[in-house]
């Protein structure tokens, strides 16, 4: 994976998210939740979990789909990221999908 490695708070929040099949991540502004939201997908994906639905506010969408990019490449973004958001109407979500 490119860049950084992960901080410990992000190593436990992503133990927790393999190990319980619900839960909360809540860390503050900037400590690295999309990465951790990253790497829980590109885990649960090559365990063979999917599909996976995450949401974020339309504020941080187009935000969340880079850091997307950033930490998984562009590749695998694009080959598992579908952006939905509320200009999409049911057939073209259906045709993203």
């Amino acid at each position: 994976m490119p860049g950084l490695p992960l901080g410990k708070h992000q190593e436990r929040a992503l133990d927790y998210i393999a190990n319980n099949i619900a839960g909360l991540v809540e860390y503050g502004t900037g400590t690295g939740k999309t990465r951790i939201i990253v790497e829980a997908a590109m885990m649960m994906i090559a365990g063979g979990e999917m599909p996976i639905l995450i949401l974020v506010p339309n504020s941080v969408l187009e935000q969340t789909y880079e850091q997307f990019v950033e930490w998984s490449g562009a590749k695998w973004a694009g080959r598992h990221v579908a952006v939905l958001d509320s200009r999409y109407d049911i057939y073209r979500r259906r045709e993203a999908l």
